[in-house]
């Protein structure tokens, strides 16, 4: 260290004996190695040391080069190594000690702005050396000489850096400045008002900064000033809170509303009462300014306002802006009433709703507030916010834009109960024959996440479904877009899930009405369709049980939809129906696939069609192996179907009878002759005497059995083959 120290004297020296010249040309190379981090510490302090010994040796030659100083030295004095900040702060003591005259314009503004720099280090070194400058100005009559020196403009800028670093997050700042502020001030109260202006103004550049440290100190900086010398300096502090919010800056008009916001909450509530006229003015103008960051910095000084002063505060400032967003639609007056209502939904949300659901409604203005008073308010007020709009009058041509304003409030809630609630509010309103209600639902459903995640989706699928049998096709359209959106935004595997709840539905639609009644839903392909992709991975993925469920509801939509409603999905149905009823895991499963193929067989023969040898060929299997029972008569019609649509019906026909006279299986032949009997009626004409001749032979050969019930349908038969009654 010494030998740095002598080698920089020397080096001055040097310098200094070479002449201006050359220390013209090698400051830059001083100042560039004085900067860069990466220079070893020992060499930077080394070079430091210079400017400590340059304006000893060089006295006024230095002066040129002092406002090139103060960057390398404050980058210096940030340093983390100890030795180089120590001998950064000498020189820049050695420079204000021997330039205290040139410092006011080379060295104080550099050292000013530093005083709110992120680094503590930085701001330290500044208070110590703007200490030192202000010491070394003043003699015996310290404030006098520093105004006289200063002026009063520079002057108050310095003290009002000096009392807000007395509140720096920073201990040694505090400290720091703290020691100047009492050498310099004599009377702090007396300082403060002289300094207000300037003081408040460093204040709200603060209070808007990005930095939260600046931010804290500010706030601590307020609170001080406001606890000490609130009820004395509260009508100094508004005028000029007020002054700063005619300023274009937006961070300047945040810094007020931050500001009030301090002041609110360390006055007295005397204090703030008293003045609550002038308070609300400038509360009024941030609350409707034109930058949102300024309207929701505004939201927690008017709450407290609120606490303090009551009601007068909603009927000088929110009662108005409700008003006028009612009549102007005005964007930026609805992000502050939504602003308002989020900082204390209970106090300002009850006062403002009368005139925001009265009709016609601003769905857009209400949805957006609703959403902004919180899952609790939401919770608490959701009739209150959904009869005036599902009471809405809604043109045609602007319903799309009016659910999606009303989707803003809906998916804001967050609550499981509400939810649920939600949703009961919306079917009842759908059932009444109300399209907005499932129309909601749909476009609910479309946008939330939450919906899914919470299981509500298991509530609204039923409802969904429920609304297929609905007489008005507005509501059928959106039941089916309700179903097709749910499925569609289910995650991939898990939509197999909802089986159980739309056979369920299906089947209390289909208890509910009468025999053959096609239902609006299944009136059109898109009905059953909005249900595909759930059928298609049971049938094609599921497990045994699923595979049932995919069949039964494939069964009960041919039973509830008309031909045109089948005709598009017959071929989808049929493919898998074939391979699946004859699996012998699946008995359970079968009369409602042969319900299927009976159904399509007398509602889209010619979509079946293609499928019919596939189809014969599967039932003679099921004949041939399996005791139907129960299920013999639907088994037989089927069959017909089957036969009588068939491109080689005689041929396929005269094949069962060839098994049937072979077969001594008295439950085979009953089936079987039920089938053969119900052929006859429809084609006797078409086939050949000779086929008929067989077919009564068949029948012959088991009139006298002793089994009562296969003599019996012998005997239908042989009745139907003569053509008897």
């Amino acid at each position: 260290m010494v030998d740095r120290s002598g080698a920089a004297q020397g080096l001055s020296e040097t310098i200094a004996a070479f002449g201006e010249e050359y220390l013209d040309a090698s400051m830059p190379d001083i100042l560039a190695i004085t900067e860069n981090p990466a220079t070893n510490p020992f060499v930077r302090d080394g070079y430091l040391l210079l400017f400590i010994y340059l304006p000893i040796v060089l006295r006024e030659r230095f002066v040129n080069f002092l406002a090139r100083t103060v960057s390398p030295l404050l980058l210096s004095l940030s340093d983390e190594n100890e030795i180089v900040r120590s001998t950064a702060l000498r020189a820049g003591q050695q420079l204000i000690n021997m330039y205290v005259t040139q410092a006011r314009t080379t060295l104080l503004p550099q050292l000013q702005k530093a005083l709110f720099n992120e680094n503590w280090r930085i701001r330290h070194a500044s208070v110590q050396l703007i200490g030192d400058y202000l010491f070394n100005i003043s003699v015996e009559t310290i404030n006098k000489a520093i105004l006289q020196n200063l002026g009063r403009q520079s002057r108050d800028e310095i003290f009002s850096g000096l009392y807000l670093c007395r509140q720096d997050v920073a201990l040694v700042v505090r400290q720091a400045a703290s020691h100047v502020w009492k050498v310099v001030v004599p009377n702090t109260p007396r300082v403060v008002r002289d300094i207000m202006s300037t003081l408040f103004t460093m204040l709200l550049k603060c209070l808007a900064s990005s930095s939260q440290e600046r931010q804290q100190t500010a706030a601590r900086c307020l609170g001080e000033v406001v606890r000490k010398m609130g009820e004395r300096l509260l009508s100094n502090i508004l005028p000029v809170l007020k002054e700063n919010l005619e300023t274009e800056h937006v961070e300047q008009r945040v810094g007020v509303a931050e500001a009030l916001n301090e002041v609110l909450q360390n006055c007295s509530r005397e204090s703030v009462a008293t003045l609550a006229g002038e308070i609300m003015v400038i509360l009024n103008k941030c609350l409707t300014d034109s930058s949102a960051s300024v309207r929701n910095s505004a939201a927690p000084p008017f709450n407290l306002l609120m606490q303090i002063i009551g009601p007068s505060a909603l009927d000088e400032i929110v009662h108005p802006m409700v008003n006028k967003f009612l009549e102007t639609s005005d964007a930026d007056t609805l992000d502050a009433l939504c602003t308002i209502v989020h900082e204390n939904s209970r106090a300002f949300l009850p006062p403002i709703l009368p005139k925001l659901t009265k009709q016609p409604v601003n769905a857009y203005g209400l949805c957006r507030i609703a959403a902004s008073s919180g899952s609790e308010t939401l919770n608490r007020y959701l009739p209150q916010f959904l009869r005036p709009l599902l009471s809405s009058r809604v043109k045609k041509e602007d319903f799309d834009e009016f659910l999606s304003n009303c989707q803003i409030c809906l998916t804001a809630i967050t609550d499981e109960q509400t939810m649920l609630s939600a949703v009961s509010q919306l079917v009842a309103e759908a059932g009444n024959n109300n399209v907005i209600g499932i129309a909601l639902l749909r476009k609910w459903v479309e946008n939330s996440e939450l919906l899914f995640d919470e299981g509500i989706v298991d509530e609204i699928l039923p409802a969904a479904i429920g609304f297929y049998s609905n007489g008005t096709p507005e509501i059928v359209e959106e039941a089916i877009a309700t179903v097709e959106a749910i499925i569609r935004q289910t995650e991939q595997g898990q939509s197999i899930d909802y089986l159980p709840l739309i056979k369920k539905s299906l089947e209390d639609i289909a208890s509910n009405i009468g025999e053959n009644v096609i239902i609006p839903g299944f009136n059109k392909p898109e009905g059953f369709a909005a249900f595909l992709p759930v059928i298609k991975d049971a049938l094609f993925n599921g497990t045994n049980a699923q595979k049932e469920q995919a069949i039964a509801i494939c069964e009960l939509f041919t039973r509830l939809a008309s031909s045109s409603g089948i005709s598009k999905h017959a071929t989808f149905i049929t493919g898998p129906l074939i391979r699946l009823c004859n699996d012998r895991f699946l008995t359970e499963a079968r009369k409602s696939a042969l319900q299927t193929f009976k159904t399509l067989f007398e509602k889209v023969p010619t979509f079946v069609k293609i499928f019919v040898p596939q189809i014969q060929t599967e039932l003679f299997k099921l004949l041939q192996v399996e005791n139907l029972g129960s299920m013999k008569n639907l088994f037989a019609a089927t069959l017909c179907h089957a036969l009588c649509n068939h491109v080689k019906s005689e041929t396929v026909f005269n094949d069962l009878l060839q098994f049937l006279l072979v077969s001594e299986d008295a439950k085979i032949l009953e089936t079987g002759f039920l089938a053969v009997t119900a052929v006859i009626v429809i084609k006797k004409r078409d086939y050949s005497p000779e086929t008929l001749q067989k077919a009564s032979e068949v029948a012959s050969a088991h009139l006298k059995s002793s089994n009562l019930t296969l003599a019996g349908c012998a005997a239908a038969l042989e009745s139907a083959i003569n053509g008897e009654n």
